[in-house]
């Protein structure tokens, strides 16, 4: 279970008491809130769609299930996510989808029949001698992010990430 902002004042005040809820509040929330969308002041605007990209590949699944595996392992779900809402858990071994043997271009070939016809994906998964079928109800196909110029605004991204020259 991930922890939450009460739970870490809790065991702030355990060690040392104090008013930790207004001093995270004075210094983080207040010093630095975050814009909703924080390319947009450079030139370019952050969109999803369904094609993969040159830095986010068909096998990314962060995007859209909300989870990261490696080499069939679960390696990251994201809090809230549609994989961590259905009990999907690190470290667990995705055995099948929708009871064929895992691999990435399967979960992949799910995540579009799934957003044609509304069923959700079952993953079986294992965890030590444990094993449990996860279904996941998200029916938004694959998703991939990718930066899309806004042109009537000034491009400071690309001079940010620009190489700098070696003379």
């Amino acid at each position: 279970m991930p922890y939450d902002r009460g739970d870490i004042i809790a065991g702030l005040n355990a060690v040392q008491p104090y008013d930790w809820a207004s001093f995270f509040h004075t210094w983080i929330d207040d010093v630095a809130p975050h814009p909703p969308d924080g390319f947009s002041a450079d030139g370019w605007r952050l969109v999803y769609t369904s094609e993969p990209s040159q830095d986010v590949r068909k096998n990314n699944f962060a995007y859209s299930l909300g989870f990261s595996a490696l080499g069939g392992t679960v390696s990251d779900v994201h809090a809230g996510s549609p994989a961590w809402r259905a009990g999907l858990g690190f470290n667990q071994k995705l055995v099948a989808v929708n009871g064929r043997t895992y691999s990435d271009d399967l979960l992949y070939d799910a995540l579009k029949s799934a957003q044609r016809s509304h069923e959700p994906i079952e993953l079986l998964v294992v965890k030590d001698d444990v094993y449990r079928t996860i279904a996941i109800p998200y029916y938004g196909g694959p998703r991939y992010p990718h930066l899309v110029r806004v042109t009537e605004l000034p491009d400071r991204l690309s001079a940010v990430v620009k190489p700098l020259r070696k003379e």
